[in-house]
């Protein structure tokens, strides 16, 4: 007996061949991921494979290249990556950047299990200082002796 594809058999058909044809694929998946090497390596191994990595990325985007150098990375037990930057644009950069990174880091150190987080840095600094007043106060605060030589010169800015 011969059973029409378009009724309500056959679409119980149809969606039982998908959810195998998905499972098939998970299952494949999964194996590919059981299968690559988690090799352990060194913090000194893993610090040099990152300079590397981010010296070559100098020429061709500055912008990657000071991301990835300004703070020094935090290599977490769970195998995650921690970097840290400055502002939610090196942030975009670095999150663009991240499967080319990841492929170099995971050829390199032999261990596919890596994965790179982003996160911003709160500067100690706080806001810079362009007028010559705040640059006079950022300067006496890192060296009191300065202001004890302005009074004794009698100093002053013009402005």
């Amino acid at each position: 007996m011969q059973v029409p594809a378009s009724g309500p058999i056959g679409r119980l058909t149809l969606k039982i061949k998908e959810k195998k044809a998905r499972q098939e694929v998970k299952q494949t998946q999964e194996g590919r991921e059981s299968d690559r090497p988690e090799a352990a390596f060194s913090n000194e191994r893993f610090r040099e494979v990152w300079e590397q990595l981010a010296a070559s990325h100098k020429e061709d985007s500055l912008g990657l290249f000071l991301a990835l150098t300004r703070h020094k990375p935090k290599l977490l037990a769970d195998g995650v990556i921690m970097v840290s930057v400055d502002n939610a644009i090196q942030e975009e950069v670095v999150m663009e950047k991240t499967p080319e990174l990841l492929g170099v880091l995971h050829r390199e150190l032999g261990n596919y299990s890596l994965l790179i987080q982003t996160r911003i840095a709160r500067g100690k600094s706080g806001q810079k200082a362009y007028l010559p007043k705040e640059k006079l106060q950022k300067l006496m605060e890192k060296n009191p002796g300065l202001q004890k030589f302005r009074r004794e010169l009698g100093l002053d800015l013009i402005y």
